[in-house]
């Protein structure tokens, strides 16, 4: 049985998806958009006018059961930022997975502490780790090809193997979506 912070990664990502289909109802430009380039993209660019605002909105909580607002959808600067601010940011559900991910004492941490341990301290080898390779590989699984693709990985791949850095920046290097 999964463990409750991948099943709440899949769930981010389910209600992007979620959220892309609902706009693609309103506007067939949608249709042509990469999940990444959707979720980049302001909601005001494809759901122009209060209507079809309230109208993804509806189609919204009916499909996810987060709680979306019309002013919600007006305001957000991006998909992510309008999924962050109804069901939680990205990085929390990331930085989550990767501890449970962990090796003890690890995967014992709260989250917080576990966002500050420096990445040679769980990945002694940098990238080439055999920790770091699974992580990545379960990662990669759940994420949408788009949005961690081979040149986010390589960039992830980087701050793994520079031992000045905490895992707190490759969660939010992941949660870039690029």
């Amino acid at each position: 049985m999964a463990d409750t912070s991948e099943l709440q990664l899949r769930l981010w990502f389910g209600y992007l998806t979620s959220f892309k289909t609902c706009a693609e109802k309103f506007n067939t430009d949608v249709v042509n958009l990469s999940l990444l380039d959707f979720a980049n993209a302001k909601p005001a660019t494809y759901l122009a006018d209060a209507v079809t605002q309230s109208s993804f909105a509806n189609c919204a909580v009916n499909e996810t059961q987060i709680p979306v607002q019309t002013a919600d959808v007006s305001s957000a600067s991006s998909f992510v930022v309008l999924l962050g601010s109804t069901f939680g940011l990205v990085n929390r559900y990331i930085a989550a997975y990767l501890r449970f991910l962990s090796p003890a004492p690890f995967n014992k941490m709260n989250v917080g502490d576990f966002e500050l341990q420096m990445t040679p301290a769980l990945f002694p080898k940098g990238a080439s780790d055999p920790l770091w390779l699974t992580m990545n590989a379960d990662i990669a699984a759940i994420v949408d090809k788009t949005c961690y693709s081979a040149a986010q990985q390589t960039a992830v791949a980087a701050l793994v193997n520079n031992n000045a850095k905490l895992m707190s920046d490759v969660v939010t290097q992941i949660a870039k979506l690029g």
